[in-house]
């Protein structure tokens, strides 16, 4: 409900307060829909990348390039999976590590395709 009167100083004040908590309660939830979905994304790639391709990229016969995109994925995926945790932990906050999991989501994006291309390829 919206309630309209004439303001007082001392009621400005007090609207004012609510405007306040009501933008950060909004910029809240948006913080933790784009977390949740980084999340669920990550989860998803992780789940989607061929674990056989990772493996033979990571043993001496693929090239030089497969076992180091084998090795930023593993690093990447660590990271991901470990920033994850500590925030369900609560011992860290969405919004001081969105930037880093959309960094990270970005690079996995990158490894994924990298995969699937090889496997296409295969």
């Amino acid at each position: 409900m919206i309630y309209v009167w004439a303001l007082t100083k001392t009621e400005s004040r007090k609207i004012w307060g609510i405007c306040m908590q009501i933008g950060e309660h909004e910029e809240e939830k948006k913080i933790n829909a784009e977390w949740r979905f980084l999340a669920r994304r990550v989860l998803m790639i992780c789940e989607t990348i061929d674990r056989t391709a990772i493996e033979e990229a990571a043993s001496g016969e693929a090239s030089r390039e497969a076992s180091l995109q084998s090795a930023a994925f593993r690093e990447r995926m660590e990271r991901a999976l470990g920033l994850m945790a500590r925030i369900r932990e609560g011992s860290g906050s969405p919004t001081k590590h969105l930037e880093d999991l959309r960094r990270l989501v970005s690079g996995l994006e990158c490894s994924r395709s990298y995969f699937d291309s090889h496997r296409e390829i295969a």
